[in-house]
């Protein structure tokens, strides 16, 4: 789930702006062409994603959950050498950790009680040819990850159960909401296993860091459920609006479609008002006014200035990232704030 590039065609469409590329694998259902967003930052991942596209190499896809991991892997496999190849997603956290490496690498006959007769293929070989995406790797067992740091190093693999390896040409993408070299430092993920994975890391922001796309997200989505679900006449108030803008999400671009397709199918009348927004939302807001209670745009602006360069450790790159702003913009508002930053 992530941002999708909305221009007015693609939006009068229904759901299924393309077609789906189907391989071996999985079908691929997202391209670079359907991502949107203006933010400056996204708009660099998107570029550095289609360069590395063009090679083999193992990528690496930070961010949190409901950022849009997947569609950017779909993306990069459909952009590369190995597109008429299948794409083959793996959810690392949906499977047991007795499971996982059977699953991964498939087993021979009689590998184990309740085996299929012949045996079956893991997904690396269902992948073979083409991309398999490891999604949640943090959640992997300590035993598959050695597993998976053998293919890697190899480009063979092993049935369990069986006695030969066999070659696999697999390009890996994997994915993760968590830290993982702090998980290394812990002892919580293989360090070798890090390495392999980490040669091109690519950050994925949270939708809270990119304000200026929310109602852009929001109208597309709006317009998705209203064709799927035939209410053309719905709009959406303009205060209804404001507190979406300054709500947190959490849950980032996955939670905005999922609060919108339920406003779509529960609101009765043509007009969605605050009173209809989830309860969360009206929590949310409630805090976000009260604290700012009192002060003028001015002195907001410069406390929010002031309060990301300290959430970023006095980096103003990472801290222009987190107000969705340039870095030229941020220098000019911090002189103009008269901040001193040695005091921060």
């Amino acid at each position: 789930m992530a941002i999708i590039r909305a221009n007015r065609e693609k939006v009068t469409r229904d759901s299924k702006l393309v077609p789906a590329v189907h391989g071996k694998g999985n079908s691929i259902r997202f391209t670079f062409d359907q991502i949107i967003g203006q933010n400056e930052y996204l708009q660099q991942v998107i570029t550095m994603c289609k360069k590395v596209a063009r090679n083999n190499s193992t990528i690496l896809l930070n961010g949190e959950t409901g950022t849009g991991k997947e569609m950017i892997a779909q993306s990069i496999h459909y952009e590369s050498n190995r597109s008429e190849g299948p794409f083959v997603a793996v959810n690392c956290a949906a499977i047991p950790a007795e499971l996982i490496e059977s699953e991964l690498f498939g087993y021979d006959d009689g590998a184990f009680t309740g085996a299929r007769k012949g045996g079956s293929p893991g997904k690396f070989e269902l992948a073979n040819g083409g991309t398999i995406f490891l999604d949640e790797i943090g959640d992997m067992s300590a035993r598959a990850q050695v597993s998976v740091l053998r293919v890697l190093q190899e480009k063979q693999l092993c049935r369990i159960g069986g006695r030969q390896s066999k070659p696999v040409d697999v390009r890996v993408i994997a994915a993760t909401h968590r830290n993982l070299q702090d998980m290394v430092e812990k002892g919580l993920f293989r360090q070798d296993l890090f390495f392999r994975l980490n040669v091109v890391n690519i950050y994925i922001p949270p939708l809270r860091n990119r304000r200026g796309d929310v109602e852009l997200l929001m109208n597309y989505f709006m317009e998705k459920y209203k064709n799927i679900l035939g209410r053309p006449q719905l709009k959406i108030s303009r205060e209804a609006i404001q507190r979406l803008l300054s709500y947190s999400w959490p849950g980032n671009v996955r939670e905005l479609e999922n609060i919108i397709e339920g406003l779509v199918n529960v609101v009765e009348g043509e007009i969605i008002y605050p009173e209809h927004l989830p309860q969360v939302l009206t929590e949310d807001n409630a805090n976000f006014v009260s604290v700012k209670k009192g002060m003028t745009l001015k002195d907001m602006e410069r406390e929010a200035i002031i309060q990301a360069v300290k959430d970023c450790a006095g980096s103003l790159s990472a801290a222009a990232l987190k107000l969705d702003i340039g870095r030229s913009t941020l220098y000019r508002k911090i002189k103009e704030y008269e901040i001193d930053l040695e005091k921060l």
